[in-house]
């Protein structure tokens, strides 16, 4: 029997066409939805779709867009990704209970990924511990693992402590991993420790004592600083008097036999060994004209002839390699401490240099100098080098570890300067500066960088500690750490997260964990 059933060919004709113009209609919809075109229903278009990228730290934390949650990061999935964003404004906000709320107003533009990859969340709140009262300076060893800090006393007192950020003593004495490495003599009664250096392997110290100001503003007669070395491997260190070492060696008498009043100052570790140390002598009876430049071997006892002769500001580079501003002309020499190759770098002086001027070099090639509070960048790559004044009134100048920004802080405010091209969000070029901190902000006390990402710097003003980002993009985030409080001597330690300062004569460090 014959089936005479199915569809009429009209039908048919009608379902193909049908589904034709479905497929003809919704195809391209499809595509378009796939490649990130949605319809703006504000505006009645339809529009090409952007994208955010965020890394918020510490994780767990939660993405609010324009007050609505919109995504949550976990201890795994750390980083927060949200696709299919109409192009427009958006406030931007990382929540996580305990902490100060981070926030942004940015514009997601079409086909583009905007990128927050640097955002730091911090405590609404901190507790200062005390590692030692009556402290008056300190210096973190390089590793950090080792912290000496200098007691207030008529003459000067230093302490040792071994891993500073574990368990301390009752607030008011040394802690009990503390031990005393300098008690000085009457000789220095009114002196202070203003300076302390450390050698590469955190063996050996050397110590600057200078002359307190009188009552009247006048000096102590000794008007320059005496230089200590201090062996940390010692159990009992007695402190080695490096000043009169050196004079009392027969190099020095040879070599600074047309000095009747030699002084040695401006000692600095050599880069090339542990116990090798650069020092300048002049004759305190003309001032520092001429200023010779010697190496001192603290193991052998053996002090170098002269490496130069017109010394006044020098800054080792690497290995062997010493830069020097002549006190002559004020230009600035590349000397070869081994060949004694001397390479003239600059050809002219950008201002009037003094000895109370200070110069630190730049592996990238770049040189700072500081004189009477003006700093001056100085690019040794070009054929000319080029003298450029970044800034006056300047309290310090810090490069970041990566080579890649300078912290320019002065009595107002807060300067970074980029030394190289950056090319991830937010973009730089080398030579670009901003300022971090609104006009008229109060007096900067100290700053430096949070060297965990060199993307945020630590900053004490009169009132508190605070740590703010350089993402200006929308509006600059700053927290608060630590509030009424005057806090100098910031250091960072960060292996360990941990900011170590000096307030009220008192020794304290937070925990950012």
């Amino acid at each position: 029997m014959r089936y005479t059933g199915g569809m009429k060919r009209t039908t048919r004709t009608f379902l193909f066409s049908f589904f034709m113009a479905l497929f003809v209609v919704v195809t391209p919809v499809i595509i378009a939805y796939s490649q990130g075109y949605r319809i703006d229903f504000a505006h009645a278009r339809i529009v090409e779709t952007g994208a955010l990228y965020l890394e918020p730290r510490p994780a767990p934390a939660d993405l609010y867009l324009n007050g609505k949650l919109r995504k949550r990061s976990n201890v795994l999935f750390q980083n927060i990704f949200v696709s299919n964003l109409l192009p427009r404004a958006y406030h931007i906000e990382i929540k996580k209970e305990g902490y100060v709320t981070w926030g942004k107003n940015l514009s997601v533009s079409p086909r583009l990924v905007t990128e927050l990859k640097n955002i730091l969340l911090f405590k609404n709140q901190y507790t200062p511990s005390v590692i030692f009262q009556y402290a008056e300076n300190f210096s973190l060893s390089p590793s950090k693992n080792k912290l000496v800090f200098v007691k207030t006393s008529d003459t000067p007192e230093m302490y040792l402590t071994v891993s500073p950020h574990g368990s301390l003593g009752e607030a008011g004495g040394e802690s009990k991993e503390s031990r005393l490495i300098l008690k000085a003599s009457n000789q220095f009664l009114n002196y202070r420790v203003s300076s302390i250096l450390w050698n590469q392997d955190e063996t050996l110290l050397l110590v600057a004592l200078a002359p307190l100001a009188k009552a009247n503003g006048e000096k102590n007669s000794r008007a320059f600083p005496e230089w200590m070395a201090i062996n940390l491997q010692d159990q009992n260190p007695e402190a080695i008097d490096l000043t009169q070492l050196i004079h009392n060696s027969n190099e020095f008498a040879v070599y600074a036999k047309n000095l009747p009043a030699a002084k040695i100052d401006n000692l600095q570790w050599s880069k090339d060994g542990n116990s090798k140390i650069f020092f300048t002598v002049f004759d305190k009876n003309f001032g520092t004209l001429p200023s010779y430049l010697f190496l001192y071997d603290l193991e052998t006892k053996q002090m170098s002839s002269p490496l130069a002769y017109d010394v006044l500001l020098y800054a080792p580079t690497e290995a062997s390699k010493i830069l020097y501003v002549s006190s002559f002309l004020a230009t600035i020499h590349l000397l070869d401490q081994r060949t004694l190759e001397v390479q003239q770098v600059s050809f002219a002086a950008p201002a009037q240099i003094t000895p109370v001027s200070s110069v630190s070099f730049i592996d990238t090639g770049l040189l700072l100098l500081m004189i009477d509070k003006n700093l001056y960048l100085l690019n040794l790559n070009e054929k000319i080098p080029n003298v450029q004044k970044l800034a006056d009134e300047v309290i310090s100048a810090l490069v970041s570890s990566d080579k890649k920004r300078l912290l320019i802080a002065t009595k107002d405010s807060l300067i970074i300067r980029w030394l190289r091209d950056v090319h991830v969000q937010p973009f730089h070029d080398v030579g670009e500066s901003v300022s971090l901190l609104p006009a008229k902000s109060l007096p900067i006390f100290d700053a430096l960088w949070l060297t965990k990402d060199n993307e945020h710097v630590l900053f004490s003003d009169q009132n508190s500690i605070k740590v703010t980002e350089l993402d200006g993009r929308g509006e600059r985030n700053t927290a608060t750490l630590v509030d009424n409080i005057q806090a100098t001597h910031l250091s960072y330690d960060e292996s360990r997260d941990i900011v170590y300062y000096l307030a009220r004569n008192t020794l304290y460090f937070i925990s950012l964990k």
